[in-house]
C-alpha cells in the first residue's frame, strides 16, 4: 500500500476515534447525573420512612415509576414488611404515604401502572384500565375526567414546591436537612386505627355505598368515646370495631342506606340521611354540616381538637354526567412547619388502608365534605 493511502487511512481511524470519543463522553456524563440524581432521591425516601417510622421497623424494597393519565411523572416507593410512598418528581412532594398499609400497586403483575390521586390506583392490561383495590373498570369517560384531575392535581403541586427537597436533590451535600413535623388526631383515634371489616361493597349498577359505610365509620367512632351510647348505633353492630359485611342485614351502614334513596352520597344529601337515622333512635339535637372543596386547614384542626372526624368526598364528573366517587374519613393530619404542608391522616374504608397520609395538594381529589356536631 503506498504512503498516500497509509495516510489517508491513518486519517480516517483518527476521525473515528475522535467521534467515538465525543459521543461516549456525553452518554457517561448523562449516566453519572442519573445515578447521583437516584442516589438523591434515596436519601429523600429514606429520610421520609425515618419521619413515619421513627422506630425503623420498615425498609423500602423497590422503587417504581408511576405516571398520572397526562404522562406526568410520579415515584412509587414500597417498604417491607408493609407501608408505601407517592412521591410527584417535579414539585418534590410526597402525595400519599403509610406506614401500616401495602402498597396499592403490590399486586399489580404489569410495569404500567397509574395514579389520579387518592383511591386512584390503577393498572393498564389488554388495553383495559382497572383499580388495582376495587377491580372497577374505568369507561372511556372516566379516562378523559381523570385526565383533566390530573393536569389539575399537576398544576397545583408545581403552584406549590417543597424547595427542601428540590434544593436538595441537586446539591451537593448529602446531609438531609431537617424538618419540623406537627401531628393532630382526634382524642382515642385508636378507634379509627383499629376499625376493621367496614363492608366495603359496590351493589351490581352501582358507584358504591362508601358514603353510608364513612357516615357508620363516624357514627360508631362517637359510640365509643361517649362509653357505648346506644343512640349512635346498636351495640349488636359493634363486634370489637368490626362492622361486619354489607350483605349483612343487621349491619349498620345498611341500616344508614334504609334513610336514603339511593346508594350514591353527596355533601348535601348525606346530612339529610344521618340526621332522619338519628332522629329514629332519638337523637334530635345533634347538627350536620357540610361544604364544598376542602375544609379550611384551621377550620378543620379545631374540628378534631373536637372530636370532630370529617368525612371527605371525591368526585370527578364525566362528560356523559357519570362520575367515580369515593368517601373516606379524616381523622387526624401532620402539619410540616417549614414547609407550610399539610396532610390529612385518613380511613379509606377498604381493609388494610385505615391509616394513610394523603397530601392537600391532592385537593382536586376532595369534592365536599360532612361534619356530625352534638
Amino acid at each position: 500500500m503506498s504512503k498516500k493511502k497509509w495516510a489517508i487511512c491513518l486519517c480516517l481511524m483518527l476521525v473515528l476515534l475522535i467521534m467515538c470519543s465525543s459521543m461516549a463522553a456525553p452518554t457517561f456524563a448523562h449516566s453519572n447525573n442519573l445515578t447521583a440524581e437516584k442516589e438523591k432521591l434515596t436519601i429523600i425516601f429514606e429520610n421520609k420512612l425515618h419521619e413515619i417510622d421513627p422506630e425503623k421497623l420498615l425498609e423500602i424494597v423497590t422503587i417504581k415509576e408511576l405516571k398520572d393519565f397526562s404522562g406526568n411523572n410520579y415515584t412509587l416507593v414500597e417498604c417491607s414488611p408493609t407501608g408505601y410512598m407517592i412521591y410527584h418528581n417535579e414539585s418534590g412532594r410526597f402525595l400519599e404515604y403509610s406506614d401500616s398499609a401495602a402498597s396499592p400497586y403490590i399486586n399489580s403483575k404489569v410495569d404500567n401502572i397509574y395514579y389520579a390521586g387518592p383511591t386512584q390506583y390503577y393498572y393498564l392490561e389488554n388495553r383495559t384500565y382497572s383499580n388495582t383495590i376495587t377491580g372497577n373498570i374505568l369507561t372511556s369517560d372516566h379516562i378523559t375526567t381523570l385526565k383533566e384531575s390530573s393536569n389539575e392535581m399537576n398544576t397545583k403541586l408545581l403552584n406549590k414546591r417543597d424547595e427542601i427537597n428540590l434544593s436538595f436533590s441537586i446539591s451537593e451535600d448529602n446531609i438531609y436537612p431537617s424538618r419540623a413535623i406537627t401531628s393532630v388526631n382526634v382524642g382515642n383515634s385508636q378507634y379509627f386505627y383499629n376499625l376493621i371489616g367496614c363492608g366495603y361493597y359496590v351493589p351490581p349498577g352501582s358507584n358504591g355505598v362508601c358514603g353510608y359505610i364513612a357516615g357508620g365509620m363516624i357514627l360508631h367512632y362517637h359510640y365509643k368515646i361517649n362509653g357505648n351510647d346506644q343512640r349512635f348505633m346498636s351495640s349488636t353492630h359493634d363486634g370489637g370495631y368490626v362492622f361486619g359485611g354489607w350483605n349483612i342485614r343487621t349491619s349498620l351502614p345498611q341500616e344508614i342506606r334504609n334513610f336514603g334513596i339511593s346508594d350514591s352520597t353527596f355533601p348535601q344529601t348525606l346530612p339529610s340521611i344521618m340526621k332522619n337515622y338519628m332522629s329514629s333512635r332519638g337523637y334530635t339535637f345533634a347538627s350536620h354540616t357540610y361544604g364544598f372543596g376542602v375544609m379550611p386547614n384551621t377550620t378543620l384542626s379545631s374540628n378534631l381538637y373536637s372530636n370532630r372526624p370529617i368525612v371527605f368526598f371525591g368526585n370527578w364528573k364525566s362528560p356523559t354526567g357519570g362520575n367515580i366517587d369515593h368517601a373516606f374519613v379524616c381523622y387526624g393530619y401532620n402539619y410540616d412547619t417549614v414547609t407550610d404542608e399539610i396532610s390529612y391522616r385518613v380511613h379509606y374504608g377498604w381493609d388494610g388502608y385505615r391509616s394513610v397520609y394523603v397530601s392537600s395538594a391532592a385537593i382536586n381529589a376532595f369534592g365536599g365534605w360532612y361534619k356530625l356536631n352534638y
